[in-house]
């Protein structure tokens, strides 16, 4: 169910804390407390309280196991609210014009046809003009950390979810800086020492997705070594 995983997702985090005083016993809001609060929030639809609680859950201090477990959480709600009819800060409804196609409306909101159909439900990609779909109007940035090895996707300036990564090893450092994103493929063609190794190879280390940034050479992508994340050894590239 779509709760399903926003339960599993609480689960990983440890159990109230109670402080004890010399009259009664006093229950502290934890991070762990504050997201089931807004994972009930979130099913009665009050989007906007429980984002207030997710932020609220992020800025408790904790040490960094916990934070790290809070954080796993939130990214998981904030998944499945993201791919879900549910409307939320940085969404909107947006109404089929006739001449629309799934593919022109993913590109007026810098989407993609898959995460519309995802988020609406939709089985093909037959829309009608009337139709109403839930598109992402957010605005989206990347961090990445090289010093605790993470990705994190920020929407609208907040923290939405955070991703292991690989990165470059020494002496192949992952480039220092701001950088755009200038192209995005799927089952990319791996160029390597003067060789082209396609999709399909067991060779092609790139995975099933790439994303060039402006410096030429470098790139957000996948792997087909799983076992490299969390650890420095890439040739420069970030490896999820």
């Amino acid at each position: 169910s779509s709760l399903g995983l926003a339960e599993e997702a609480v689960q990983v985090l440890s159990d109230s804390t109670l402080v004890e005083t010399h009259e009664q016993v006093v229950p502290v809001e934890t991070a762990d407390s504050l997201i089931e609060e807004a994972k009930q929030l979130i099913g009665m639809g009050d989007m906007t309280e429980a984002g207030k609680l997710l932020d609220e859950a992020l800025s408790l201090e904790q040490d960094m196991t916990t934070l790290e477990k809070t954080k796993e959480a939130i990214g998981h709600l904030n998944m499945e609210v993201f791919f879900s009819k549910r409307v939320t800060d940085g969404t909107e409804m947006y109404e089929v014009k006739p001449g629309d196609a799934l593919a022109k409306i993913a590109r007026k909101y810098n989407s993609t046809v898959e995460q519309i159909m995802q988020s609406n439900g939709l089985k093909n990609t037959l829309i009608r003009p009337g139709d109403k779909l839930k598109v992402s109007s957010a605005t989206y940035a990347i961090i990445v950390d090289k010093s605790d090895l993470t990705l994190t996707l920020q929407r609208n300036g907040k923290f939405f979810k955070q991703y292991k990564v690989a990165v470059g090893k020494p002496g192949s450092e992952t480039p220092v800086g701001t950088f755009s994103i200038d192209n995005k493929l799927e089952n990319p063609t791996w160029f390597h020492a003067g060789a082209v190794v396609p999709p399909d190879s067991p060779k092609n280390i790139l995975g099933s997705r790439w994303m060039g940034i402006s410096t030429p050479g470098y790139g957000i992508h996948g792997t087909t070594e799983p076992e490299s994340i969390g650890k420095s050894v890439t040739a420069g590239c970030v490896r999820m």
